[in-house]
């Protein structure tokens, strides 16, 4: 991550000590956040949606402001996985400075994992045992695609995380 972003998040979040990351995550839901983190063509972009209008219409305000193309990768939250999904996010973006790459992330949108999503939310812990083998299949290939580790460092990973 660029040092300029690393300090912008910092003052964004109002944090003086020093914090120790291998990777942030940022949630932007508009243009001027976006650009606000002056994010670089090198960094990880995903674009995450339910397909609901106000995810759809957010996300691609987002896109349509990108000044240079840039590489983002769809994760999309969805009952049956189809192409059609990703085709109609190519159309609606069809003018925009964004290159889709070829693997789509898709997650399950079922309302166990949905429970132990929120279950994680009330307990302040990350567990990973109540989500199905889908959700855990894309959130793992996610990972791989964000960190570059194999799908073995990852199970560690994830091991590791529930262990603490």
């Amino acid at each position: 991550m660029d040092l300029k972003i690393y300090g912008e998040i910092k003052k964004y979040l109002s944090i003086d000590e020093k914090m120790e990351y291998d990777y942030i995550l940022a949630d932007i839901d508009s243009p001027e956040a976006y650009e606000g983190f002056s994010f670089g063509v090198d960094d990880i972009h995903f674009f995450v949606t339910t397909f609901d209008v106000y995810s759809l219409q957010r996300g691609i305000n987002i896109i349509k402001n990108f000044k240079t193309p840039i590489s983002v990768t769809k994760v999309l939250f969805t009952r049956n996985p189809s192409s059609e999904e990703s085709e109609y996010i190519d159309f609606i973006s069809l003018s925009y400075k964004v290159k889709w790459k070829p693997d789509v992330v898709y997650f399950p949108f079922e309302t166990d994992d949905l429970y132990a999503i929120y279950e994680n939310q009330r307990f302040s812990k990350v567990r990973f045992v109540n989500l199905s083998n889908e959700f855990m299949d894309s959130l793992m290939f996610m990972l791989e695609i964000a960190s570059g580790a194999s799908k073995n460092e990852i199970r560690k990973a994830i091991k590791l995380i529930e262990r603490a």
